[in-house]
């Protein structure tokens, strides 16, 4: 299977790169519409240029106003980036069951303890970053959460994940059914298809439009110890050495800056809606801010 990436060559796609793959699975998805038009949804061309131009193209110079979200490049502690921050918010997704996640489990009904994940660095410096994740299909997934640190918030507008031993498995070989040069490639794919699959999205800080960044792995990192009652429903016998899945993934993402103004102590309200063909989200996020 696919080796783990390490931090010089981590497998993303650079923005530039990310549109050029959307616009080529979105040029897929109206190619098949064309073949089997009852069949393959295409969300409108403006709606899609639209999405590329608020959530996908580099930020630079004026563009670069909004200081409520931190760009992509931004590494927190100097090292991590956001690339690097949605690879441990899957990690974090797939290695816990869904009723004791710390994305999910609720301390009470409604209120969410975020997950701080914190990573150190060999010049001991540390990367804090709070994580949270939203149900889908409610109208909408009311949460309340408290910070008590100065550190970001990455918040998951839509996103997903493929894995080799979800979708490339073979029963009759009991083994992944691609060539392992493929695998990363047919990931991709997967993925690139599903987000082409959104047709709505809309999100809103404290009543005020706000915007985030865009992800696509596009070469399969490991995620180890995958439980027996994990979350995706993959069962044991598929899963690779040290119980594991290789996955891609990619989606759109709200990483707060807690040192903007906007974020400042009090309460506020995160808004956001995204529709697809296949999965639907809606979520009022209350955040009060108690650090100092």
């Amino acid at each position: 299977m696919q080796r783990v990436q390490n931090i010089e060559d981590k497998g993303f796609m650079r923005p530039e790169e990310i549109a050029k793959e959307l616009v080529t699975g979105y040029q897929r998805r109206e190619k098949r519409s064309k073949e089997k038009s009852e069949e393959v949804f295409v969300s409108s061309r403006v709606f899609f240029d639209r999405l590329m131009e608020d959530w996908v193209k580099e930020k630079r110079g004026a563009e670069m106003q909004d200081d409520r979200t931190l760009p992509s490049a931004h590494k927190v502690a100097g090292f991590m980036d956001c690339n690097d921050l949605t690879d441990e918010w899957w990690r974090s997704f797939l290695t816990n069951p869904f009723d004791t996640s710390p994305l999910y489990a609720p301390a009470q009904p409604g209120f969410t303890s975020p997950f701080l994940f914190k990573r150190h660095a060999s010049n001991n410096n540390v990367a804090k970053v709070y994580m949270i994740g939203l149900s889908g299909f409610k109208s909408p997934d009311v949460r309340r959460i408290v910070v008590t640190e100065r550190a970001p918030i990455l918040i998951p507008v839509y996103n997903v994940s493929a894995a080799a031993e979800e979708h490339l498995w073979d029963p009759n070989r009991q083994a992944i059914s691609v060539e392992r040069s493929d695998i990363s490639r047919t990931l991709t794919e997967i993925v690139v298809d599903d987000l082409c699959g959104i047709y709505h999205m809309v999100a809103k800080f404290d009543k005020k439009p706000i915007k985030g960044c865009t992800v696509l792995r596009n070469v399969s990192y490991q995620v180890l110890n995958i439980p027996r009652d994990n979350v995706r429903g993959v069962p044991l016998e598929r899963l690779s050495i040290k119980q594991s899945m290789n996955v891609c993934h990619g989606g759109f993402y709200i990483l707060l800056n807690p040192d903007s103004q906007a974020m400042n102590r009090g309460e506020h309200l995160l808004y956001f809606k995204a529709l697809s063909v296949n999965y639907e989200v809606e979520a009022k996020v209350h955040i009060g801010i108690l650090a100092a």
